[in-house]
């Protein structure tokens, strides 16, 4: 890749599920597991005599995995994955090995792997384990003979209530990734929204074969606005900046309050029609109705999707300062690209 080609790539390190929570809960829910199955032992004539040994088999597993997640502290999907089957399998197993043949207990505990699934997993992984605990309901209902209607109903009933908190959680959790990644002011993504998006765009341009560009726009003496004509006024006048980007560019590229009176956007697109975009973002800034005319000094930095995406994002953000640094020396409000091979040798400065 042009002016990258000595940099090696890193491997992605391994995806883990909320680093911190995680494993702490589900080495919970299996010791709190293991304690039930044991307790339901010591508890005379509970457990059918036929399935008392592998029901206190069942605990062996839970002791061991919860220790071994408490001593590692972290926990990959595959992992949450498995438990959260294990606890399925393990509800059923206990409906059929007690001798309280109505189903309630072993019923209501379908809450547990359904609400680990809304909390730590991606939210499609939520319907699949709907439908493994409406199956699991049903089978446990089956102990209790019953007219097919009835059936039914009290099958529904358990998945409902299982179902819904996890449902609750999972809105929850949309809220607040909306919330973490979103920049109150502008409405646009904040740097962390940045960091979560970026991946998506990289796959993009493989998928595509084109490069991805940063484009880095600064707004120009924006302390001078500041000091004019106030805080809130400065303010008012990154609003109007961040919605004229964001017209100017089109709906599949990010745009991003990247700090400050900061602007970046992350393209997928040939080289041409990233200069074409880069001076329509300025021309659409200078001609925006904000509280006074208002200019932006851009940089551009683009590269071949051969890197880490981390490293990319790094490398193209690095580079699309350093211009835009140029073009506030050439002037301001006016745009300095990649010269030829992707370098600053000759860069080209519009505006």
């Amino acid at each position: 890749m042009p002016g990258l080609a000595s940099t090696t790539r890193r491997r992605q390190p391994r995806r883990t599920v909320h680093a911190d929570a995680a494993p702490l809960a589900a080495a919970a829910f299996l010791f709190s597991s293991a304690a039930l199955i044991y307790l339901s032992l010591a508890v005379p004539d509970y457990i059918r005599r036929d399935w008392a040994l592998a029901f206190g088999l069942t605990g062996v597993p839970c002791i061991v995995l919860g220790a071994l997640l408490v001593r590692r502290g972290r926990l990959g999907r595959a992992g949450m994955v498995g438990i959260v089957l294990f606890g399925d399998i393990a509800i059923v197993l206990s409906g059929y090995a007690s001798t309280d043949r109505n189903g309630t207990t072993a019923g209501a505990l379908l809450s547990l792997p359904t609400l680990f699934t809304g909390t730590f997993l991606p939210p499609r992984w939520l319907k699949v384990q709907i439908a493994i605990a409406t199956g699991s309901a049903w089978a446990i209902n089956a102990l209790v003979p019953a007219r097919p209607e009835v059936h039914l109903i009290r099958t529904a009933v358990l998945v409902v209530a299982c179902s819904c908190p996890a449902v609750i959680v999972v809105l929850l959790r949309r809220q607040l990734d909306r919330a973490v990644v979103t920049d109150p002011l502008t409405g646009l993504l904040n740097r962390r929204g940045l960091d979560a998006a970026f991946p998506s765009a990289v796959a993009r341009a493989r998928r595509a074969g084109m490069p991805v560009t940063v484009l880095l726009a600064d707004v120009d003496h924006f302390k001078r606005i500041n000091d004019e004509l106030g805080h809130l006024a400065g303010d008012e006048v990154l609003r109007s900046v961040a919605a004229a980007t964001a017209a100017a560019v089109r709906a599949e590229d990010v745009v991003v309050r990247f700090g400050g009176e900061e602007l970046a956007v992350v393209l997928v697109a040939p080289v041409e029609q990233v200069r074409a975009a880069a001076e329509r973002v300025r021309r659409t800034v200078e001609q925006a109705d904000a509280l006074r005319p208002v200019t932006v000094s851009i940089g551009a930095a683009w590269a071949a999707p051969d890197l880490d995406d981390h490293e990319l994002l790094d490398t193209l953000v690095r580079l699309a300062d350093a211009r835009m640094y140029e073009a506030k020396r050439a002037g301001r409000n006016r745009t300095v690209l990649p010269g030829p091979g992707g370098t600053d040798a000759g860069a080209e400065v519009s505006g």
